[in-house]
């Protein structure tokens, strides 16, 4: 995550002062589907392994930061939701969980614009936590991985319109997640 912070800083330190550059600040609603996959949950003094049986659909939200120079657009996201998920434990019975997900994204995209729409497509790191409360413990998953993120923009002056889909995984849950929200654009 050092290296892709460095890198971000150069980027800006690159851009000349006579470049026409923005600022894009909103938020977004968001539905993750997760494609759940055994995953190991780390507790304070024992590990959970097992494959969740996931409600199907869950709304989030997120916050969303970017600056854009010419064709190019360097982002922060940071992406925040609850699921319901079960699973058995050693016993057989079935336990009720609520794990709450956390994704800060970084991102840097091409994007095209004309006068009322345009298009955007790119990739990015994003650090991830998964948590739960069980039997007085919280057990969680957290790591990094790659996302690729695609989407459109309606134009409206300086207020945007955004639809976009992210693909990434959550550990060894796939996840897909669509967003549409409100930005502004400095």
């Amino acid at each position: 995550m050092k290296k892709f912070s460095l890198l971000i800083g150069l980027f800006f330190l690159w851009v000349p002062v006579a470049s026409a550059w923005d600022l894009e600040v909103g938020v977004q609603r968001s539905k993750p589907q997760l494609g759940y996959h055994s995953q190991t949950y780390t507790g304070g003094s024992t590990d959970l392994t097992f494959v969740p049986n996931g409600e199907s659909t869950i709304f989030g939200q997120s916050a969303v930061i970017g600056v854009g120079v010419d064709q190019w657009l360097v982002e922060v996201e940071q992406a925040r939701y609850e699921a319901n998920t079960m699973f058995f434990d050693a016993q057989g019975l079935a336990v009720a969980l609520n794990p709450s997900f956390q994704e800060d994204r970084y991102g840097v995209f091409f994007r095209q614009e004309r006068e009322l729409a345009g298009f955007f497509i790119g990739a990015g790191m994003e650090n991830y936590l998964e948590q739960f409360s069980y039997l007085g413990e919280v057990y969680q998953n957290k790591g990094q991985s790659l996302y690729y993120k695609g989407g459109l923009t309606l134009i409206f002056g300086a207020l945007r319109v955004r639809a976009d889909q992210i693909f990434s995984k959550i550990g060894e849950h796939n996840l897909k997640t669509s967003s549409i929200g409100l930005m502004i654009q400095f």
